[in-house]
């Protein structure tokens, strides 16, 4: 069983208290532009502004921790490096038709070479990713 602090649930609540430390601050930034711009208004609009960016301060936390822990169990999804590097093999076969002269095999071979490198432990996310960047 693991521990909490191993969880990607936790990780994902420590992450998005370290993001709302800016989206917090983003958020009363512009309340305290809004205010200071409606502050000889009806006292309604400034109060719907300072609501607005409570609640908003509420959701942000929340929302961050979803999309965390959405984009880490993702990216967990695939596990080692070589499960990553066949993954990455299907998703290019899948946009890329096998067809095309002179650019599926010069890109199967990469990712072979990636593969095998990924099964002998040197392969990083660098390794898998540079024949995406080569092709463009």
């Amino acid at each position: 069983m693991n521990s909490l602090s191993d969880s990607n649930l936790a990780q994902a609540v420590g992450w998005s208290l370290v993001h709302f430390i800016w989206q917090g601050t983003a958020i009363a930034a512009v309340a305290w532009l809004l205010l200071a711009i409606c502050a000889r208004r009806k006292s309604d609009l400034r109060y719907t502004i300072g609501c607005v960016s409570l609640a908003t301060m509420m959701l942000c936390p929340v929302l961050t921790t979803i999309w965390i822990a959405g984009r880490s169990h993702s990216e967990s999804s695939a596990g080692t490096p070589v499960e990553a590097a066949n993954e990455q093999q299907s998703m290019l076969s899948q946009l890329e038709p096998s067809s095309a002269p002179g650019t599926s095999g010069s890109i199967e071979s990469r990712l072979e070479s990636n593969i095998a490198r990924a099964e002998g432990g040197v392969a990083t996310s660098f390794d898998l990713n540079r024949s995406k960047s080569d092709r463009l």
